[in-house]
C-alpha cells in the first residue's frame, strides 16, 4: 500500500499510512526493480520524497539497473524534486553507475 501511495504521488495517503505504522521497507522492489523512494522521485512527487527522506528512506539507494533515486529524477528534470533529495543530504552516486557513465563517455569520446 505504501509503495503505490508513493508512486502516485498521494503525500496524505502515505502520511496516514506511516502513522499506522508502515515501514520504510528499502528492500521492497516492484517488478521494474524499483523501490518506494525511487517510485516517487522518478515520478516528480517533491512532497512525497521529503516525507520519506524524514521518515528514513534512503536516498542513496539502488534499483536493478543501478540508478539512484537522483538519476531518475533527473531523467524527468523536476528541479522540486532535486532539491527534496539533496536537502535530504543524500548526493551519492554508486561507484557503478558512475564507471558506467564513464566508460560511455570514454567509449564515445573522439579518436576511440
Amino acid at each position: 500500500m505504501l509503495y503505490s501511495a508513493a508512486s502516485s504521488g498521494g503525500t496524505m495517503e502515505v502520511v496516514q499510512l506511516l502513522n499506522q505504522g508502515a515501514s520504510i521497507d528499502t528492500h521492497y522492489v516492484d517488478v521494474g526493480g524499483w523501490m518506494v523512494l525511487i517510485a516517487a522521485a522518478a515520478r516528480g512527487h517533491a512532497s512525497t520524497v521529503l516525507l520519506l527522506l524524514k521518515h528514513g528512506a534512503d536516498a542513496s539507494i539502488t534499483a536493478k539497473n543501478e540508478k539512484i533515486p537522483l538519476d531518475f529524477e533527473h531523467t524527468n528534470g523536476n528541479p522540486e524534486v532535486v532539491q527534496a533529495l539533496k536537502a535530504g543530504g543524500r548526493e551519492k552516486q554508486s561507484t557503478l553507475t558512475r564507471f558506467k557513465r564513464w566508460r560511455s563517455d570514454t567509449a564515445t569520446a573522439p579518436g576511440n
